[in-house]
This record gives C-alpha cells, structure tokens and sequence, in this order.
C-alpha cells in the first residue's frame, strides 16, 4: 500500500506578536489577535480506517480547547505552534503525525513534514 495519511481541519482564536517585526510590518510586534487554522496529516497502516478522522479531529480539539483557545502566544510563530500541537498529538495521544500546518486567518502561515 502506498503511504497513506488521514487529514483533520480546525481552527482556534489565539493572540501573539512578533517583537522583532522589521519597520514595513511594524504593527506585528504589537500583541494582536488571529484564528489560526490548523491542517494535520496521521499516517495509517490500512485501508480501513485504522484512525477514524473523526475521533484523531476530536482529539485534536480537545488538546486545543485545553491549552490553545484564547492563549498569548507572544513572539511565537506558527511554526512553534506546529511543533507544539505535533508533540501534543504523537507523544501525548500516540497518533502517527507525518504534518501539521498553521495557517493566521487562512491565509499565511507554515507547514512541517515529519519523517
């Protein structure tokens, strides 16, 4: 079978700032608000849902509305936040995370392949 991932959607308000935004973004090192949205990829080992996407999206979730729901996340960036919901998800929950991407607003952001 050729790799195959799941794929969860969601998204969460939180607030962050950039402190050493250059002169032209000035306005980024202000404390300001976005709804990052958040795309992860869990590789399965079948076919047959060997993860339901619907309880791995649940999961995700709930780690979020513990810990990432209205959070500053002062001089952090979406790459931070990537690697902060992969370790949430593959060392605290067990899923096999191969990518996590967090978009401000839908619009700009990073993603992060993992082997």
């Amino acid at each position: 079978m050729n790799p195959t991932n799941v794929i969860i959607n969601t998204r969460f308000p939180a607030f962050h700032n950039w402190p050493d935004a250059p002169q032209e973004v000035h306005y980024l090192r202000s404390i300001h608000r976005h709804e990052f949205h958040v795309t992860m990829k869990i590789r399965v080992e079948h076919e047959n849902r060997d993860v339901e996407f619907i309880t791995a999206k649940n999961d995700l979730d709930s780690i979020i509305g513990e810990s990432y729901v209205n959070r500053n996340y002062s001089g952090l960036s979406c790459e931070h936040l990537c690697n902060e919901l992969y370790a949430d998800m593959k060392e605290g929950i067990g899923y096999h995370v191969v990518y996590v991407c967090v978009m401000e607003d839908g619009e700009n952001g990073a993603e992060v392949f993992y082997d």
